[in-house]
């Protein structure tokens, strides 16, 4: 399916020439000893590449806490983007997103999906996106929870803030439906805020909500994670 849209597309959509490459990694680390003991690390990373009218885009994201040798926080998260553009504001995009939290029940997660982007609203300092669209998920469990594997929707609204030449503000909502069952439904929400300290470097805070409708049997249905570090864009 997904190589018939890509030719689908590519049709729809004029060529672009230029071919361009942009790479942001942030990073946070806290080690702690003597009356207490632990490590916390934070990493992600994205990277985009233009070309040819498409837009290309990976990104992932680990976040890792041990205390007293043991693994308290264990999270990995990872996607795979196209996105290509039918109009200036319209456009549309395939998506892989992959993801691992064993302390919240999900041994492994994979959400291929495809659907529409647009540009809903844009100014000077604030735009404002949305996109809606539908795939399959297939999840694998922690025992007693059985695998899962259902047609799964993407309703998304992505809203940045420039605060400044450098400095911005970017809220992300993303809700997932379950069309088979209604409760099994997931939404994460990421408040972040970023602000340059020199060239090419800057400080990073994020506030991040993951919210699942039927989580595992004995796992919480909210995680809430807060991070703070270094941003470095090239």
């Amino acid at each position: 399916m997904f190589p018939a849209l890509l030719a689908a597309l590519t049709i729809l959509s004029p060529a672009d020439t230029t071919k361009h490459i942009f790479f942001t990694g942030d990073a946070g680390i806290i080690n702690a000893s003597g009356n207490t003991e632990f490590t916390s690390i934070s990493a992600g990373d994205k990277l985009t590449l233009l070309h040819h009218g498409w837009k290309f885009t990976q990104t992932f994201g680990v976040t890792y806490a041990k205390a007293h040798d043991s693994i308290t926080t264990e999270q990995w998260q990872g996607s795979v983007r196209g996105d290509r553009s039918l109009t200036p504001h319209v456009g549309l995009f395939l998506l892989t997103e992959l993801g691992r939290n064993v302390f919240a029940g999900v041994r492994s997660r994979v959400s291929p999906s495809f659907g529409v982007t647009a540009i809903a609203a844009e100014g000077p300092r604030d735009t404002l996106r949305l996109e809606a669209g539908g795939g399959y998920t297939w999840q694998h469990g922690i025992p007693p929870d059985t695998n899962r594997a259902y047609a799964a929707g993407r309703a998304a609204a992505i809203y940045r803030h420039r605060l400044g030449p450098k400095a911005a503000f970017d809220q992300l909502f993303e809700y997932y439906p379950n069309f088979s069952v209604g409760a099994d439904f997931r939404i994460n929400s990421e408040s972040a805020i970023s602000a340059p300290i020199t060239t090419g470097i800057a400080l990073k805070a994020a506030y991040i909500v993951h919210f699942e409708g039927l989580p595992s049997p004995g796992f919480k249905k909210t995680d809430r994670i807060l991070t703070t570090g270094v941003q470095v864009t090239f």
